[in-house]
């Protein structure tokens, strides 16, 4: 038995190699070739968004993806060359207030604990700095 959501996203071409290894291919395949309405509304509906479209097209070109992995590489070494440097900490502190409106702005999307993990602080630091900022929404 299959959540209905696995069968939609096999049926849009969009699961990992390393979880179509594990269904049988003629689920797969059955799946696949199925009515496009058959999965129109069960609760997982990201028809019409465009970050479905997004994904979608990011799912099927190798290129796209391929750049897309190219930037999370670099972003993710710049981030530790970053953190290794000596005024790392000391630039991120005196940034505070900047650092807690971007993390405002974006924590409903990536989740406190991964941005503040970014900076390499604690959310009490970032409870703290937001405390100290006037009109800081939590």
């Amino acid at each position: 038995m299959y959540a209905t959501q696995v069968k939609f996203l096999a049926h849009e071409g969009l699961l990992s190699a390393s979880i179509l290894e594990q269904i049988p291919r003629s689920n797969i395949h059955r799946w696949k070739n199925e009515a496009a309405n058959k999965y129109k509304d069960f609760g997982f509906r990201v028809d019409g968004s465009n970050d479905y479209e997004i994904i979608k097209t990011l799912a099927h070109n190798k290129t796209d993806k391929r750049v897309f992995s190219a930037y999370v590489r670099l972003t993710t070494l710049a981030l530790s060359i970053a953190q290794s440097l000596p005024e790392f900490h000391s630039t991120i502190k005196s940034n505070n207030g900047t650092i807690v409106d971007l993390c405002n702005r974006v924590k409903d999307v990536i989740g406190l604990k991964r941005i503040v993990r970014f900076f390499n602080i604690s959310v009490p630091t970032f409870r703290n700095w937001g405390n100290a900022i006037p009109f800081a929404v939590f």
